[in-house]
């Protein structure tokens, strides 16, 4: 009875378009849901966060599992093997598997390989800050590197032959530039942000409220009140508590670097 039962359960699940996990993939998500899908990582059902898509994707299931245990040097993936049990580690590549395809055939061995980084790929340690995923106010959320990182501020000028410390200084006490604007809207609404490109109709600015990364807003200008410097924000306040001292010193020796 019980595995008639079982067998119509999971019959009616793909009948529904819900998909039948085995027990195993179950406690995977589980443990995926609290570990992996917030929202700077892999997002929920593996459909991508600030982390890279799993779902509907093709693995080897040995490289998940290396992956999952040892991290990725020099990027926001961290180790697990010393924070989850090894069967939680079996029952997430369980889940993974079951959302996307086993790799299978030949081809697995060189996917493995060109998967995992090399000592010669691993980002400085202040670069993979810059752009650590794990913060939802990095550097990048705001500056632009090459062709990495958000255009919210000014594009960076090389910083070769600056000091380190003056940089370092530079950071910690960022001035306000021309563009940061305090904004008073109608309806008592007011924000600083940095303001956007100019548009005729709509006012564009990038609201420094709130703990994440800037967002673009976009005003009728009809209700827009005010628009005023704003010299006293510091807009880099929050990195003195998303960074430590040594981290921004490992940031600021990546720049001096470019």
């Amino acid at each position: 009875m019980y595995k008639f039962g079982r067998a119509l359960s999971l019959a009616a699940c793909t009948l529904f378009g819900q998909p039948a996990y085995s027990v195993q993939a179950i406690q995977g998500k589980q443990v995926f849901n609290t570990s992996c899908a917030v929202g700077y990582c892999h997002g929920l059902d593996g459909r991508a966060g600030r982390g890279p898509r799993l779902r509907d994707r093709v693995w080897a299931k040995s490289y998940l599992y290396r992956t999952i245990e040892q991290g990725i040097p020099g990027s926001s993936m961290p180790a697990w093997q010393s924070k989850i049990s090894e069967e939680k580690i079996a029952a997430v590549v369980s889940y993974i598997l079951s959302i996307s395809k086993e790799q299978t055939g030949p081809e697995v061995e060189s996917e493995k390989v060109q998967a995992t980084p090399s000592a010669a790929a691993i980002d400085p340690p202040g670069k993979a800050l810059f752009f650590d995923l794990m913060r939802d106010r990095n550097c990048g959320v705001c500056h632009r590197l090459g062709e990495t990182g958000a255009m919210v501020a000014a594009p960076f000028r090389s910083f070769q032959g600056v000091p380190a410390r003056a940089l370092l200084a530079q950071i910690k006490s960022q001035p306000a530039s021309a563009s940061t604007v305090d904004v008073r809207l109608l309806g008592r609404d007011e924000f600083c942000g940095i303001e956007a490109a100019a548009d005729p109709q709509y006012f564009r600015v990038y609201d420094l409220g709130g703990t994440g990364p800037p967002v673009l807003r976009i005003i009728d200008k009809q209700i827009v009140l005010s628009v005023r410097p704003c010299p006293s924000l510091n807009v880099h306040a929050s990195n003195r508590v998303l960074y430590s001292s040594l981290e921004l010193e490992s940031i600021v020796d990546f720049l001096t670097r470019q």
